[in-house]
């Protein structure tokens, strides 16, 4: 993995799973966040990301821990390591840039079917939220890049 990534699912949310819609684009709008997302109210956590790894893990299991229950990304993206990035990165996507705002998903291990305190969580390292720094399309295949674009102003 390096820091150049495809977006492979697009998906908002508009307050409950009846409502959830997948698509082929989605429109950030700076400080704002996902149009049409129940959770585009601005704040620091206005898109959420995901590690293609981690939703490929997901399919596979037979049961899901409450965070992979609730936690659905608007953004899911393959080839890009996670790990390389912390609070304040930033991300082309698309058209958009994002700055990377929080890692991680708090942990529910006191309800969670499969938490195990001997293994780290995949969700604590392969989901992100991020801030929109930029308004711009995201669509599927676009590429994902870390990027210093707006430091460098």
């Amino acid at each position: 993995m390096d820091n150049i990534g495809e977006v492979t699912r697009l998906r908002i949310s508009k307050g409950n799973k009846k409502d959830e819609a997948h698509l082929e684009e989605i429109l950030c709008l700076e400080n704002i966040g996902v149009q049409g997302d129940v959770n585009a109210k601005g704040g620091s956590r206005q898109v959420t990301l995901m590690d293609e790894a981690l939703k490929e893990w997901e399919l596979s299991q037979d049961e899901l821990g409450i965070c992979l229950i609730r936690f659905k990304a608007n953004i899911t993206i393959k080839g890009i390591d996670f790990s390389s990035l912390h609070s304040g990165s930033m991300l082309q996507v698309g058209e958009a840039i994002l700055e990377i705002s929080d890692i991680s998903k708090k942990c529910y291990s006191d309800v969670c079917k499969i938490y195990n305190p001997e293994e780290d969580c995949s969700i604590s390292y392969s989901c992100l939220f991020a801030k929109v720094k930029k308004s711009g399309s995201v669509r599927l295949g676009d590429k994902g890049v870390k990027t210093h674009l707006l430091n460098q102003q």
